[in-house]
C-alpha cells in the first residue's frame, strides 16, 4: 500500500517535472535581468509579463507531452534543452555586460557578418558561462525526459503539436517592449520575438548595406607651399561629458588634461559639436568626405576621402585603427579606390578580437609610433586619420584604474582612460620626432554613446520617459545625448600666424554649432587647398573651416539615415544656438530641446512638444538648409500639418 502510494506520488511529481524549465527561466530573469525585482515595466504593462509566462508555460508543457511519447526521450530532450540553454545563457550574459536585452540588430549583425560575429562570441566564453550552459542543459533535459504522461490521443497530439506554433505566433505578435530597460517578457519569449523580427527583416531584404564600392575622383596636384602635418583623431562613441579635459569630474583623460595645460594658447574647443549621423558607417562617410548624409549617393561615392588630399602635395596619407574595416562595407567605401599610403586595421594587426571586432587600441598606437618614428623620413609631411575603438561597446578598459568598475558607466570611463593612453603615445611620439610644433591635431568622435540604465528614474511616476524611449536605440537616435560629440583643435602658435588665424575670434566660436562635416574644410584650409572644394567636378562641401569664426546662428544637422540607403526610420535633428528640434517618421510629433539647459545632453531628458519660438527658428533654419528640408518633408503629411512648410520657399 505504501509502495503503491509512493509510486503514485513519484509519477505525479514526474508528470510536472517540465515545470522546472519555465520556473527556472523566470527565477534567473528575476536575478539577472530584473535585479531581484519585478521588471521595470510590470507596473505599466502587467498583462505583458503574465501573458508571456502563460505562453512559456504552455510551450514547455506541450514539448514535455510530445517528448514523453517518443521512444528516445533523453535524446529529444537534449536536442531541445542544449540550444535553448546556450541561447538563453548568451542572452543573460549579454544583459549582464550591457544592462540591456538582446536586440534585433545583434541578430542582423550575426546574419550579415557571421565570421566577425562568431569571433566576437567566442571571446565571451568562460568557465562560468560553459558550466551554466551545461548545468541548465542537464537540468532541463532531465525535466523533459522524466516527465510522464499517458499515451496521447490523436487529438491531444495535434493540440500539443500546435502549441509551439501558437507560442511563436503569439510571441511575435506581442509588443517588443523596451529592450534598453529590460522587456516585461520572460527571456524565452523575448528571444523568440527578436529572432522572429530578425527573420522577417531578413526575408524581406530589409538588411541594407550602408556603404558600397566607391569611385573616387582623382586629386590634381597643388602648387608648392609650406604646409603642416595633420592628424585627425576620431574616437568611437565618445561622450563629451565623460572627458576629464573637458570638465568631467572623474580624471578619465589625465594626459589630455596635461596637454591642454601645457598648450593653453594652441587649444581651441568647440563645445557644441554634433555628429551628422548616430550610425558609425554613415557618420564616418560624412566626416571623411565633408558631405551630409542627405547628399546623393553618386556625390558621396565620388567625393575624395580626407587622406586623398595628401596626394596633392606629395604627403603621406594614412589610416590607423584597431577596428576591422572589412565589415559594413567600410573597406569598399574607403579603401578600394583611393586608399591611404599606409593602412593598418585589425586585419593587418592580426591579433585576437577583444572588443566588438576590434583588437587592442594600444597595438594600433604602437603601429602609429613606428610609422612616425621609423617609417617616415624626418621631413616627410603626413595627413593621417586615427580611428579608435576602446569606447565601442562592450568597452575595453585601461589597466590599473583608480576607480572600481561597479557598473557600465564605470567601465565606459575606463575605456576613455585607455583612449587617453593612445593620445599620450601620439603626443610623446610627435615630441620625440620634433614634429609637435608642425602638426595640427583635430579631435572628435563619430557619435556619442547612450547609457540605457537610467539610475533612479521611476517609470511608474515619470510618464514623460516614454517620449525619450521613442528615440529608439543609439544607432537610430538623434537625441542630443547621442548627437553631441567632443571636438577640439590643436594649432601650434607658429601655424596660427602662418594661416592668419584670429585666436580670439576662434575662441568666441566655442559655443557655436559645429559638425564633423567641418573636418574636411578645416583640413583644406590648413593645407591651403581650399580651391579643391570649388572645383567643377568635385561635390561642393557642406561644412566650413573651423579655423575661421563660426556664425553664432549656425545650425548643425543630424540624420538617422542616409539619402542613399533606407537603413533606419527617417529622422532629423537640427541644433541651433538656443534650440534643437527633432522628429522621425515614427514619432507622433516633433520634439524640442532647450539647449541653454545643459541637462538636455543627458539621456534621461525627454523632448517636449515644440514651442512657437522653436518652430519659428526651425522654419528659418530649414529654409537655409535645403538638405535638412528634404528629410523634414519626407517625414509625412502629419509633419506638414504640425509645421507647414510652403512649397517653393
Amino acid at each position: 500500500m505504501i509502495v503503491e502510494a509512493a509510486d503514485k506520488l513519484r509519477d505525479k511529481i514526474f508528470s510536472f517535472a517540465w515545470l522546472i524549465i519555465p520556473i527556472s527561466i523566470i527565477l534567473i530573469d528575476l536575478i539577472v535581468r530584473w535585479n531581484g525585482k519585478l521588471p521595470p515595466l510590470f507596473w505599466s504593462q502587467p498583462e505583458s509579463l503574465l501573458l508571456s509566462i502563460a505562453l512559456s508555460t504552455i510551450f514547455w508543457w506541450a514539448i514535455s507531452r510530445l517528448i514523453a511519447n517518443t521512444r528516445k526521450p533523453w535524446l529529444w530532450s537534449t536536442l531541445i534543452a542544449f540550444p535553448t540553454a546556450l541561447t538563453l545563457c548568451a542572452a543573460w550574459r549579454y544583459h549582464g555586460v550591457a544592462s540591456s536585452d538582446v536586440s534585433v540588430g545583434i541578430i542582423l549583425y550575426a546574419w550579415g557578418e557571421p565570421a566577425n560575429a562568431s569571433g566576437l562570441a567566442f571571446q565571451g566564453f568562460s568557465a562560468t558561462f560553459t558550466l551554466a550552459t551545461l548545468a541548465l542543459t542537464v537540468l532541463w533535459s532531465a525535466s523533459l525526459a522524466l516527465s510522464q504522461t499517458s499515451p496521447l490521443s490523436l487529438l491531444s497530439r495535434r493540440i500539443c503539436l500546435a502549441m509551439p506554433f501558437v507560442w511563436l505566433l503569439a510571441a511575435l505578435a506581442l509588443p517588443p517592449g523596451i529592450p534598453a530597460l529590460g522587456t516585461p517578457y520572460v527571456s524565452d519569449v523575448h528571444v523568440s520575438q527578436v529572432l522572429g523580427e530578425a527573420t522577417r527583416r531578413i526575408t524581406q531584404g530589409d538588411v541594407d548595406t550602408v556603404l558600397n564600392l566607391a569611385n573616387r575622383l582623382p586629386i590634381p596636384a597643388a602648387a608648392p607651399k609650406e604646409r603642416p602635418n595633420i592628424i585627425v583623431i576620431i574616437g568611437e562613441s565618445v561622450r563629451y561629458d565623460r572627458i576629464g579635459a573637458l570638465g568631467y569630474e572623474r580624471d578619465t583623460t589625465p594626459l589630455m588634461t596635461q596637454f591642454f595645460a601645457d598648450n593653453p594658447d594652441a587649444i581651441f574647443r568647440f563645445d557644441r559639436a554634433y555628429t551628422p549621423s548616430p550610425y558609425s558607417p554613415i557618420a564616418m562617410a560624412s566626416a571623411l568626405t565633408g558631405l551630409l548624409p542627405s547628399r546623393q549617393k553618386q556625390e558621396m561615392h565620388e567625393a575624395p576621402i580626407l587622406w586623398q588630399y595628401a596626394k596633392a602635395y606629395d604627403a603621406h596619407g594614412f589610416l590607423i585603427t584597431p577596428q576591422d574595416w572589412n565589415i559594413a562595407g567600410l573597406s569598399d567605401f574607403f579603401l578600394i579606390n583611393g586608399p591611404p599610403d599606409t593602412t593598418i586595421t585589425a586585419r593587418e594587426l592580426n591579433a585576437p578580437a577583444i572588443n566588438d571586432t576590434g583588437v587592442h587600441d594600444l597595438l594600433a598606437a604602437e603601429q602609429l609610433r613606428t610609422l612616425l618614428r621609423d617609417d617616415l623620413s624626418k621631413d616627410e609631411l603626413f595627413l593621417g586619420v586615427i580611428k579608435l575603438n576602446a569606447t565601442h561597446f562592450p568597452f575595453l578598459t585601461a589597466e590599473n584604474l583608480p576607480w572600481n568598475i561597479d557598473n557600465i558607466r564605470d567601465r565606459y570611463d575606463g575605456a576613455i582612460r585607455l583612449t587617453d593612453e593612445v593620445f599620450g603615445i601620439l603626443i610623446e611620439t610627435l615630441q620625440e620626432t620634433n614634429r609637435l610644433d608642425n602638426t595640427i591635431i583635430i579631435y572628435t568622435a563619430d557619435h556619442s554613446e547612450f547609457f540605457y540604465n537610467l539610475g533612479n528614474i521611476d517609470l511608474k511616476e515619470d510618464n514623460k520617459i516614454a517620449d525619450l524611449w521613442r528615440d529608439g536605440l543609439r544607432a537610430q537616435s538623434c537625441h542630443p545625448a547621442v548627437a553631441r560629440v567632443p571636438m577640439w583643435l590643436y594649432v601650434p602658435k607658429p601655424w596660427q600666424s602662418r594661416l592668419d588665424i584670429d585666436a580670439t575670434a576662434l575662441r568666441d566660436s566655442q559655443y557655436h554649432a559645429v559638425s564633423n562635416i567641418d573636418i574636411v574644410p578645416t583640413v583644406l584650409d590648413a593645407l591651403s587647398l581650399e580651391e579643391f572644394a570649388q572645383q567643377a567636378d568635385f561635390p561642393s562641401l557642406d561644412g566650413r573651416s573651423l579655423l575661421r569664426p563660426i556664425p553664432p546662428d549656425r545650425a548643425a544637422s543630424c540624420f538617422t539615415s542616409a539619402r542613399w540607403v533606407r537603413w533606419m526610420p527617417i529622422g532629423i535633428a537640427l541644433f541651433g544656438p538656443d534650440y534643437a528640434v527633432y522628429s522621425r517618421e515614427d514619432f507622433p510629433e516633433m520634439l524640442t530641446f532647450d539647449l541653454s539647459d545643459p541637462q538636455v545632453f543627458n539621456e534621461s531628458i525627454a523632448g517636449i512638444p515644440p514651442t512657437h519660438q522653436s518652430l519659428n527658428w526651425a522654419q528659418k533654419a530649414v529654409t537655409e538648409n535645403p538638405d535638412a528640408r528634404y528629410f523634414f518633408e519626407a517625414l509625412g503629411q502629419y509633419q506638414h500639418s504640425l509645421w507647414p512648410i510652403p512649397q517653393g520657399q
